[in-house]
């Protein structure tokens, strides 16, 4: 039997003796300016982790053009500030952001084929194909996911192609009713794959994201100590250390029985990672669409901390130094005041209004001294090239205005992290309210629910808790 990973959403009707894991790990991008280096790296981590588990998996992987020798990843490193790498003439183009970019194959070995989508689904076709009623199957994704109507939203596949929610399910729902599918989708507006996990089957899984919000994990660059996206934590949780091997700050196996499930590593992803994703399990996904009319009460029936959401909220306040859930709000008001503050800075101040003056009149300078700047990918530029780069650049460093470019451009790139930064501490509030928004809704649902909701519920938790 093969081993798959296939996180989907499980309704595990009655415990089953699973005879072999298989694993679809898929990745990329739609186009190569797209396929960024952390995608790359996000999938070649998971695969460290998949094969460093106990046990055989049968692990088969899908990334952008398969085989192809083309450049298929974007890398970025930053630029140094010299005349050989053209930083000088970069800024006074506009470039600077981009400089340093690199294009090059990907370097995840033995891939099985492309993620193009007429040629996954094919393969995918195949997978399902030889599937037994005792097989269990996870489905990992790293990658672009898109928007679309109803909620039927995308993973967005190489060569800009698509697979869309309803075809995915489709292409699933061939597989024998009984066998185990498990997945986790990493990419923007993940949260509409929760519709995988149709009543009736052995299905259950994890999203980085709701259906209407992006994620975080799209980005050139390579500094694995910067990554705070979904991947980065689910996967150290399961493997016990940190992507750089480092131990981990809490310890995510919360019954201590000596083995992290993948639901306790979404727990711990929950607590620890400081993104702007708010990650969903399909159980939790059930939780919060039950809606019946007498729910708002639920915040008088309930002072909250009553199950595990309740924990891993306090848990979160604790971190963030509060001591009340009052202040939650009271907090987010004036980070948001922060951040509005800031953005008006950015978006309105003089500080890119003087970048913007600065760059042009230096640039207006430059091309009517050298005219050929204005047209790349010509002749007259490839001879500026070879005859007048270095008295170019030379310009441009004895210009009066130069360091004060830089010094600009660099604080306008401080002031869009901070924004983020921001950004991440609010989401860290959001959570708490999610969380404690589930642990209410769970004691109501358990006191009133129907029992079928109960059941479908539990049977999410034990396909979502059920190891790795």
């Amino acid at each position: 039997m093969r081993t798959a990973i296939v996180f989907l959403f499980a309704w595990c009707i009655a415990p089953t003796a699973w005879s072999a894991d298989r694993v679809w790990l898929i990745g990329g991008g739609p186009d190569v300016f797209r396929s960024r280096a952390q995608i790359e790296l996000n999938t070649l981590w998971a695969k460290r982790v998949i094969e460093g588990l106990p046990g055989e998996r049968d692990l088969s992987i899908w990334f952008d053009d398969g085989d192809d020798p083309i450049p298929d990843v974007s890398e970025w490193q930053a630029a140094g500030e010299s005349l050989a790498t053209l930083q000088p003439l970069a800024r006074v183009m506009d470039s600077h952001w981009v400089n340093g970019l690199v294009y090059r194959n990907h370097r995840i070995p033995r891939v099985d084929g492309s993620t193009r989508a007429n040629l996954l689904s094919q393969a995918l076709s195949k997978e399902v194909e030889q599937l037994h009623a005792d097989d269990s199957v996870w489905l990992l994704f790293n990658g672009h996911g898109g928007r679309g109507p109803d909620l039927n939203n995308t993973l967005e596949l190489w060569d800009r192609t698509s697979l869309h929610v309803n075809q995915l399910a489709d292409l699933l729902d061939q597989a024998p009713t009984q066998s185990r599918l498990r997945f986790l989708f990493t990419q923007c507006y993940s949260g509409a794959f929760a519709a995988l996990a149709r009543p009736g089957t052995q299905r259950c899984g994890f999203m980085a994201e709701a259906s209407d919000r992006k994620a975080e994990g799209c980005s050139a660059a390579i500094g694995e100590e910067d990554f705070e996206d979904y991947s980065t934590h689910f996967f150290a949780a399961l493997s016990g250390r940190s992507r750089d091997g480092s131990p981990l700050s809490r310890n995510p196996d919360q019954d201590n029985d000596g083995v992290v499930t993948p639901l306790e590593a979404h727990y711990h992803t929950l607590v620890t990672a400081s993104s702007t994703d708010i990650p969903l399990a399909t159980s939790e996904v059930l939780l919060a669409e039950w809606q019946p009319w007498y729910l708002p009460l639920a915040a008088f029936l309930s002072d909250g901390f009553q199950t595990l959401y309740g924990d891993l909220a306090r848990e979160l306040m604790v971190g963030a130094g509060i001591q009340d859930k009052s202040a939650i709000a009271l907090r987010r008001i004036a980070l948001k005041a922060q951040h509005k503050e800031l953005e008006k800075r950015r978006m309105l101040s003089l500080l890119e209004g003087e970048v913007r003056t600065l760059r042009e009149s230096m640039k207006e300078q430059l091309l009517r001294r050298w005219p050929e700047v204005a047209h790349p990918y010509t002749h007259a530029f490839q001879r500026f090239l070879v005859r007048d780069i270095e008295s170019a650049q030379a310009f441009i460093l004895d210009h009066p205005d130069y360091f004060r470019l830089v010094k600009l451009q660099a604080e306008l790139r401080d002031l869009e992290l901070r924004l983020l930064d921001l950004e991440r501490t609010i989401t860290r509030l959001d959570k708490i309210d999610h969380l404690l928004h589930l642990d209410r809704v769970l004691v109501l649902m358990r006191a009133l629910g129907s029992e079928n909701l109960e059941r479908r519920y539990d049977n999410l938790l034990q396909c979502e808790n059920e190891p790795f």
